[in-house]
């Protein structure tokens, strides 16, 4: 399961289930950087779909950029 300090790229219709260990980024600058490049990145896919970079912590989790079709949309 995630913890506090790092950064987490999901799909915005996936559950909240425990995230995968791959899609988790260094609680840091570049991390966080490679974290909203990578969630611009997979938004591109065939199919519209959202991707969210999201901060886990205790109790519900932090959602601090969306992306659809390559664009930031409002939270």
């Amino acid at each position: 399961m995630a913890r506090h300090g790092a950064y987490v790229v999901r799909d915005a219709g996936e559950n909240t289930g425990p995230v995968n260990p791959d899609g988790l980024y260094p609680y840091t600058l570049h991390g966080l950087l490679t974290a909203i490049e990578d969630a611009r990145q997979r938004s591109f896919g065939e199919s519209p779909r959202q991707e969210l970079v999201v901060i886990p912590a205790q109790g519900p989790k932090r959602v601090i950029r969306r992306y659809e079709r390559g664009h930031e949309v409002p939270v």
